[in-house]
């Protein structure tokens, strides 16, 4: 009896022991999932929340919105004068459209 307790015991060990080597060889990328699944959550709760603001005030939200606020956001980071050039190509769009974004949600373009 005391040889088959102490055989089970070894064999928990053992077991135990490969669960720990498991954990350890693959413990980045374990990790790496949960962070991704956390980011994921947070992102589709975020998602969630920015469509019920939308729905509450009625109004929808688009690129262009998101546009403006960023080439405001570049005027009061860098409020020395520059080129409309040069916020497009911070932007990633053409100047011809910052122009048109800025006349429609201020009444005036972009150079203004």
């Amino acid at each position: 009896m005391a040889k088959t307790i102490e055989a089970g015991a070894v064999q928990n060990e053992q077991t135990l022991n490969n669960q720990e080597q498991f954990f350890l060889k693959y413990r980045k990328q374990i990790l790496m999932l949960i962070a991704r699944g956390a980011t994921m959550e947070l992102l589709n709760y975020m998602d969630k929340m920015v469509s019920f603001d939308d729905i509450m005030h009625r109004t929808s939200v688009n690129s262009s919105d998101y546009t403006f606020r960023a080439f405001t956001q570049l005027l009061r980071e860098f409020p020395h004068e520059r080129e409309v050039q040069w916020y497009a190509k911070k932007l990633d769009i053409t100047p011809k459209y910052l122009s048109e974004i800025c006349k429609e949600r201020s009444g005036k373009s972009a150079s203004e």
